[in-house]
């Protein structure tokens, strides 16, 4: 069965699970949730809750700047449901929050951007304050010191996640200062891809992202971890979007995050046979090794179909081992 949990700063809370056994009456959820790397541009998260009573739908202009996080996956239940995927999918601040009652339906919207940074003043376009992010990377010095001590000196308190492979070095002194994490962020991954000598089609260099308000990850193509997908996780087939880069989708998951390497299965695909003739099962185009760049969870609690809820992956052949 279907599981998710919500909570929000200002005490309100909202699951689908209640002592170990799916609550029937458990509120529709709606989801939309995006984590990648700080130098990309990305929309914000959303979530929808519908049945609010007014007394809490009254309430949206105080969540601004909130604690949000979201948990999903499935529960046990379903032959092919693993509860051992089911976990925190992002959170973040609440940038956006407004309520709606349209006849006989309440709903509570939430817009929020995974990470750590609060945003400061309303209106539609929130600004993330100013961080002193200066950077001073010295000639030689591997880039992992230099980078956790600016992320330090940022974001005391926040856990800070280094998986850099690539044996990186500042080729001369680099002193940048950076008022933010996208910037910081749009920097090292530019920088990087020259020391390795090539541009983002040929080396992927540094990534940063910031999956929730108390952590940050730093990884590059030589990341590790993952595990594999099972062939019975897939939501139809992987597919390419562009060069080097492929989507596939699964059932809702928490456990594969951007920077991890991931194995798809090695099944086989059967051709009907017509005509007089068949042939014979060949392999799956996209078995083997791909690292994740992008991952996207998208649900609907109530809506029957497969693919309501589901996490659809970006994966890259380029840093993949």
């Amino acid at each position: 069965m279907r599981r998710y949990d919500i909570s929000i700063g200002n005490g309100q809370h909202y699951y689908s699970l209640v002592n170990g056994v799916t609550d029937p009456g458990a509120l529709n959820v709606e989801m939309d949730i995006q984590v990648i790397s700080v130098d990309t541009p990305s929309g914000g998260s959303y979530v929808r809750i519908w049945g609010m009573g007014l007394a809490a739908i009254s309430q949206t202009q105080s969540l601004f700047g909130k604690q949000i996080s979201v948990s999903g996956g499935m529960a046990a239940g379903l032959p092919l449901a693993n509860p051992q995927q089911y976990g925190l999918l992002a959170s973040g601040l609440v940038q956006q929050a407004f309520g709606n009652w349209i006849g006989v339906d309440q709903t509570l919207d939430i817009i929020f951007v995974a990470g750590s940074t609060p945003p400061t003043g309303g209106g539609p376009n929130p600004k993330p304050p100013e961080v002193n992010l200066s950077m001073n990377w010295l000639k030689g010095q591997p880039i992992q010191e230099a980078l956790m001590q600016t992320l330090q000196q940022g974001y005391p308190g926040v856990s800070i996640s280094m998986n850099i492979a690539a044996n990186i070095t500042a080729d001369q002194d680099q002193k940048q200062p950076f008022t933010n994490l996208e910037q910081l962020g749009f920097w090292v991954r530019r920088y990087s891809q020259k020391l390795l000598g090539g541009d983002q089609s040929q080396a992927q260099g540094v990534s940063i992202i910031n999956p929730t308000y108390n952590s940050i990850v730093v990884f590059d193509g030589g990341a590790s971890g993952g595990g594999s997908v099972s062939y019975t996780d897939l939501i139809g087939q992987p597919t390419w979007i562009k060069p080097q880069t492929i989507q596939f989708k699964t059932v809702m998951r928490s456990d594969i995050h951007v920077g991890n390497i991931v194995t798809l299965p090695s099944t086989f695909n059967n051709v009907a046979a017509g005509a007089g003739y068949s042939t014979p099962p060949t392999p799956i185009a996209f078995s083997g090794s791909f690292q994740i760049i992008k991952v996207r969870h998208v649900g609907n609690y109530r809506q029957s179909t497969a693919d309501a809820w589901v996490t659809i992956f970006d994966a890259s052949t380029a840093g993949a081992v």
